[in-house]
């Protein structure tokens, strides 16, 4: 296997601080057997030589200015690096390189381009948050360090939130817990032994809010006089440093504050320290405060920016609001006065940061969303070119269906269309992830998605199914254009992907679980056929032994009939039948079905759980996703009721709905609405196309969203498309298209 050539770009690497070190560290610590990282300065620094002996390649860009004629020479030299290695992504930090960078990777049609985001965009200017919301289009990622970097990246630059993703840094918890001799260091720095030490690591700049950090020493004396506030930091700004001298000075404060310059062993520092304080009036996310908290030391911080992501408060430390000296002082006083509480919130530091934010949980991170979205890019071109003219078919259709959406919307039908509407409509989704091997039609990309979840926000009234039930059981009538959202199976990527999205535009959803496949950690039945064709290696795959045919499997398209052919044939198969052939179909692609594919991996109950927290609904898919009309009425109310049974037993919360696997008029009888019934369930979701008004509760029709529906021909968002489509599914339902055929 090849290995991921990666090139990291960033403006400068001169000091071990903020984004230089989150570098290095990455690309250190990278699997060397899966990638090869090389790093690119727009200006070489002092570090640069760590790299070296670390076997790392670095190239000296020499670039003082990114708009200049030396930038374009440079930029063309390389671009033709990049070809010439095969770059397979490039990461971007900073702005100069974002901008710079990110230009000439897309130039240079580099497959993945990522920029890594690590602060608050403090510094920009109009002009800068300007040209990101035109260069953030051509990153596929966008790496944010902390959430409240992601969210402000969201509002500031108007990024699509789906390319937005945290990886918190990470540190080497190890290196904190050796252990050093204090009282050297105290005596080399002039501290007193029996001084309780207040310190603050951080860059001698303005945003640290240093004079909040004096102002508060000032006030915690009058109390703790022999209290000694350590002060380390380099500052690449003189004048600031002499500023806050003169602070110290005017404050009295000239014996009790220790100015240690650059510190290169933050471990021995910690040791003497013992209570952090950062005073930041805007921090992306601390490596300092992880660093106290990894050496068992208690933390005072300013709410601000994602250090309550890694603080909890009363727990590890306390948060005070930025600029507030008083206010710091306070806790800080707090501290000082209860050496217990100190040693507890010390521990408790430790423990999180074991837990959460080890180094190998940030490069964990990073791999797999390297090698993810490689794949995702791989598929998207092996799925765009057949022989037979099947994607210039596909893209003249989309592009018929998008301009009669168009005149659907804008002739006015649609808005009376919706304005007649004295019902609601009950929208299905299944995965949604970057996935483009999808036969059974049941991916949405989260771009896709996100632009779908947006225009409902804006122009429908999406309300939970429980209230949609409600209103319907009271017969009152519902709010104009209402809508309800719902996934089916539960998917892992319904939290990772979609659970994030809808918390974002406020929008409220009701989840089915295929219940089997979640309590187990496995995967659903079509799934495992799909998989079997997506990553057999093998050009045919002959299952004649189990009473079906043999497929042959020359081309990505193939793969994907084959996939459709044998999901339809088995979904009206008995369950036994079923499991025999996808047991024999796993055997003859030579898959392993103990590590399943990511796409496929279902939600775990933790998840559930926290999904919950956030007023998102669960409902029980069955046990495992079998169509009811094909089995005894026994083995149906299995699955009905054993899975409402389990549900509850995870989460604490009794399921009230439930919807019918595969969900046609076929799939479901009056039989199986009374075993729903009796079992306690409130109502029932078909997949039928069409709108509720009057049905039963227990026949609750729904559309099933897929990227056709939404997709114009240029395979971006279509708003109008998504109008027309939704009366386009209810006639191809009533006629029975083969076009579908979702599982």
């Amino acid at each position: 296997m090849d290995k991921i050539r990666i090139l990291f770009i960033i403006d400068v690497f001169y000091k071990m601080a903020g984004a230089e070190k989150n570098l290095f560290e990455v690309v250190t610590r990278l699997d060397k057997e899966k990638f090869r990282p090389i790093v690119a300065c727009l200006q070489q620094g002092n570090l640069t030589s760590k790299l070296a002996k670390n076997n790392i390649p670095n190239i000296n860009l020499n670039i003082s200015k990114i708009y200049s004629f030396s930038a374009i020479v440079k930029g063309l030299k390389l671009i033709r690096f990049i070809k010439a290695e095969k770059i397979d992504v490039v990461v971007t930090y900073h702005e100069g390189s974002d901008f710079f960078g990110g230009l000439v990777a897309w130039l240079a049609g580099v497959p993945l381009i990522i920029s890594s985001r690590r602060d608050m965009g403090y510094r920009l200017k109009m002009r800068h948050i300007l040209f990101y919301r035109i260069i953030n289009r051509i990153f596929d990622r966008i790496v944010t360090v902390s959430d409240a970097v992601k969210d402000r990246i969201f509002e500031m630059e108007n990024a699509p939130y789906y390319k937005l993703l945290t990886v918190h840094n990470g540190i080497d918890t190890a290196a904190y817990s050796i252990k050093s001799d204090p009282a050297q260091l105290k005596k080399e720095l002039g501290i007193k032994e029996n001084s309780v030490v207040v310190g603050i690591v951080a860059a001698l700049r303005k945003v640290k809010g240093h004079r909040y950090f004096f102002e508060a020493a000032s006030l915690i004396v009058k109390e703790f006089p022999k209290t000694c506030f350590l002060v380390a930091g380099s500052t690449d700004d003189p004048a600031y440093k002499d500023e806050l001298e003169n602070i110290v000075q005017s404050l009295g404060l000239k014996n009790n504050v220790v100015f240690t310059g650059e510190c290169t062993n933050i471990p021995e520092l910690l040791s003497v320290i013992d209570i952090s304080v950062l005073s930041s009036i805007n921090e992306g996310f601390s490596n300092t405060i992880l660093e106290s908290m990894a050496a068992g030391k208690p933390v005072v911080a300013t709410n601000s920016g994602g250090t309550p992501e890694a603080v909890v408060e009363g727990v590890t430390g306390f948060m005070v609001p930025p600029c507030d000296s008083v206010a710091l002082s306070g806790a800080v006083i707090k501290l000082i006065g209860d050496v217990d509480l100190r040693h507890k919130m010390g521990q408790a530091g430790a423990k999180r940061v074991q837990a959460h934010f080890e180094t190998q949980i940030m490069i964990t991170k990073l791999q797999n969303m390297f090698a993810r979205l490689l794949v995702g890019k791989q598929s998207r071109k092996a799925g765009m070119y057949t022989k037979n003219g099947s994607y210039v078919a596909s893209f003249a259709a989309q592009l018929i269906k998008t301009a009669l959406g168009a005149a659907y919307k804008y002739s006015g039908i649609s808005f009376i269309v919706k304005k007649s509407s004295k019902n609601f409509k009950i929208f299905a989704y299944h995965r949604i992830n970057e996935s483009k091997f999808d036969p059974l039609g049941m991916n949405l990309s989260t771009e896709m998605f996100e632009s779908h979840i947006r225009y409902i926000h804006e122009n429908y009234n999406a309300i939970p199914l429980e209230t949609a039930i409600n209103y319907r059981n009271m017969g009152k009538g519902y709010p104009e254009n209402a809508v309800v959202l719902t996934f089916d199976d539960g998917y892992r990527d319904n939290y990772t992907a979609a659970f994030p999205l809808l918390k974002k535009y406020g929008v409220p959803a009701s989840v089915f679980l295929s219940v089997e496949a979640v309590e187990n950690g496995g995967t659903l039945w079509f799934d495992d056929v799909v998989n079997a064709f997506k990553n057999t290696d093998k050009s045919a795959l002959d299952l004649r032994g189990v009473n079906m045919r043999e497929y042959r499997l020359p081309t990505f398209q193939s793969r994907s009939k084959a996939a459709v052919s044998l999901a339809m044939r088995l979904k009206y198969a008995g369950k036994k039948e079923r499991d025999e052939a996808v047991a024999y179909l796993i055997k003859a692609s030579g898959m392993n079905r103990q590590e399943p594919d990511y796409d496929s991996s279902m939600l775990t109950w933790d998840m559930v759980k926290e999904m919950q927290g956030y007023g998102i609904s669960f409902g029980s898919h069955g046990m495992t996703h079998s169509i009811l009309t094909t089995m005894p009425l026994k083995e149906a109310e299995y699955e009905i009721g054993e899975s409402k049974r389990i549900i509850y037993e995870r989460t604490g919360v009794n399921p009230k709905h439930f919807a019918y696997p595969n969900g046609h008029d076929a799939d479901y009888n009056d039989n199986i609405q009374e075993l729903v019934c009796a079992n306690g369930y409130e109502a029932a979701c078909s997949l039928v196309a069409e709108g509720n008004n009057g049905n039963s509760p227990f026949s609750l029709n729904r559309y099933c969203v897929t990227a056709r529906m939404l997709s114009s021909f240029m395979g971006s968002f279509s708003d109008s498309k998504f109008e027309v489509e939704m009366e386009k599914e209810r006639i191809k339902y009533l006629f029975s298209f083969k076009e579908a055929r979702h599982v």
